[in-house]
């Protein structure tokens, strides 16, 4: 009889082992790929984006921007209403930490962008959405 128990026991013991180390796994597991798993990684997101952006003191801004592979774009906009000089920007991109943010980064000024599917948004200069009744419109739409 002793030896039954002292069986039980030990297969008890091995088997919540063997429980434990599969629950840590897995939750590695799905650790790593929340990480892994961003616009950097998950999108497609190179290409040309344009759109209508809001302007303070014009219509609006009418903005076109190529999203280069090898971390470069080519920006071009014009103030509409206001001018008919059209402004033009290039430079190299970097990604936020999170992997979901590109960091224009051009002689002129830096901007941020959040990357979507088939469309970023442009974000204030500290990195936030932009918060007003206009905010639908700082977005730009995956033409190519």
């Amino acid at each position: 009889m002793l030896k039954k128990i002292a069986l039980f026991c030990i297969a008890i013991s091995i088997f919540g082992c063997k429980n434990e180390q599969k629950e840590t796994e897995s939750t590695v597991d799905q650790t790593e790929f929340k990480q892994e798993h961003n616009a950097k990684t998950a999108l497609d997101y190179t290409g040309v984006y344009e759109g209508e952006l809001p302007c303070a003191d014009c219509e609006y801004i009418l903005y076109k921007i190529s999203i280069y592979e090898d971390m470069k774009f080519y920006a071009k906009y014009i103030y509409k209403g206001k001018s008919k000089e059209i402004f033009v920007e290039e430079g190299n991109y970097d990604w936020s930490e999170s992997g979901n943010v590109i960091i224009l980064k051009s002689e002129k000024q830096s901007t941020q962008f959040k990357v979507e599917e088939n469309r970023i948004q442009m974000l204030s200069q500290d990195g936030k959405e932009i918060e007003s009744s206009f905010s639908e419109k700082y977005y730009l739409q995956k033409v190519n």
